[in-house]
């Protein structure tokens, strides 16, 4: 993923524009319930991380909720699509309190 946007962050802008990204909490429900605000923490870093990017317009925490609303089964890709979002990134995450398994996806 990091090589991924990398590519995307060299490119002059008239390359590819400014194109919106969603990145969504990642799954957390094979962690005991005690863990799963990792989950929460991993995506804030995600955002830190991609905010500010030149080429990249993050879909806000709101809008995110606002799309969820009534439909908490919809998946993080409609969801993007739903948001006009080119990118999303999102994963799970599994373990336990002795390690952790993260893994994140960016689906075009």
């Amino acid at each position: 993923m990091q090589f991924e946007l990398q590519q995307i962050w060299q490119q002059p802008e008239s390359e590819c524009g400014t194109a919106r990204l969603l990145a969504a909490e990642p799954d957390c429900h094979r962690l005991d319930p005690s863990l799963r605000w990792i989950g929460t923490a991993v995506i804030q870093a995600v955002r830190g991380a991609l905010a500010g990017q030149a080429h990249i317009t993050l879909a806000s925490a709101q809008a995110i909720a606002d799309a969820r609303t009534g439909n908490t089964a919809i998946s993080n890709l409609a969801l993007g699509q739903k948001l006009g979002c080119r990118w999303v990134v999102d994963g799970q995450i599994a373990g336990d309190a002795l390690g952790l398994k993260v893994t994140l996806a960016l689906s075009d």
